[in-house]
């Protein structure tokens, strides 16, 4: 099966390595690090870097120095290179796996697909949660919010829980919708309160509080989102928004 012959649901190798590189890149950020300081610590050419971040692993020497270099470079940002990793690796069975399985008759592919797609999508989900959000500082005034606790996505099966915070005033009070077909890494800060965690595929997530708006996204393909009431217009491959605008 190639990447365009699978369910819609499930994400491509390639989406998966876009997603990895988002992580790593964020994270880099967060550090304060830039490519050059990294290159300089661990050793990895600034073009082989710039290709992880971005999930272009044609400019990398090969598949086996790509996933060497990604877990070098989570290591050194303070990741766990294996779990990263894990996604991408359950979506790789060896060609003779592929020859060799038996090919079940009727609809039990399609039972197959999708039960290999839940998998697949959940523990993506999780890994790259717990990457993003492990050993981060937010700011002493803005308590920082989990996935479980931000608001129901409306679409998606996952059971999130509502996010208690401090009573805000009415006339303050902004609110933000963001909708997503594919899994979609989420930062908000506001200010009187912060969110940060992966939202599931097919999901419309919501979220109030205080003041201005910075939103941090993995990517915005096919994302809409929704700022009191009004649609804001996202370019393609917009990792921020400021709102209001």
């Amino acid at each position: 099966m190639t990447d365009t012959d699978k369910p819609a649901s499930q994400p491509s190798k390639q989406e998966i390595i876009r997603e990895i590189g988002a992580a790593l890149a964020e994270r880099r950020k967060v550090r304060g690090l830039t490519i050059e300081k990294v290159t300089q610590s661990i050793k990895i050419r600034i073009p082989y870097l710039k290709g992880i971040e971005k999930g272009d692993w044609n400019e990398l020497p090969g598949e086996v120095y790509a996933k060497g270099f990604v877990k070098r470079y989570a290591g050194f940002l303070g990741l766990d290179g294996e779990k990263l990793l894990a996604p991408y690796l359950a979506e790789r069975p060896s060609s003779s796996e592929q020859e060799n399985a038996p090919r079940p008759a009727g609809g039990s592919d399609v039972s197959r697909g999708i039960l290999i797609a839940v998998g697949v999508i959940a523990l993506f989900a999780i890994v790259i949660f717990k990457l993003v959000t492990q050993d981060r500082a937010p700011k002493a005034d803005a308590p920082v919010e989990s996935a479980a606790q931000a608001v129901v996505p409306v679409t998606s099966s996952a059971v999130v829980a509502q996010a208690e915070s401090a009573p805000a005033a009415a006339a303050e009070t902004h609110r933000i919708e963001v909708h997503s077909p594919f899994p979609l890494w989420l930062r908000v800060s506001s200010d009187d309160r912060n969110f940060e965690g992966f939202i599931p595929q097919g999901s419309t997530w919501n979220w109030s509080a205080k003041g201005k708006f910075i939103v941090r996204m993995g990517h915005s393909r096919q994302v809409s989102m929704i700022f009191d009431g009004k649609p804001v217009k996202l370019a393609d491959n917009q990792k921020r928004v400021d709102l209001p605008e």
